[in-house]
């Protein structure tokens, strides 16, 4: 399983950054994704405006912000 975050203007949807930032980070990390890409994508926008208000920071209320996830498979040997 690979994970990563991304954030999109509110109100956008964030398949696009999300499947950009998802074969971004197995490029990255060197992970083959599992095929057909199944994203799933979980909101978490009110954990971090919660976090932000515990660390007397200003919300971004401006973005979005998601959790991307996605099966990985095993390495082919070389």
């Amino acid at each position: 399983m690979l994970s990563t975050y991304v954030r999109v203007p509110h109100g956008t949807d964030p398949k696009p950054a999300a499947l950009t930032e998802i074969l971004w980070s197995a490029q990255k990390k060197h992970v083959f994704l599992a095929r057909p890409l199944d994203l799933k994508i979980t909101p978490i926008s009110g954990g971090i405006s919660q976090l932000a208000t515990l660390m007397s920071l200003a919300p971004d209320n401006g973005h979005d912000a998601y959790r991307v996830d996605s099966e990985t498979v095993p390495c082919p040997h070389t």
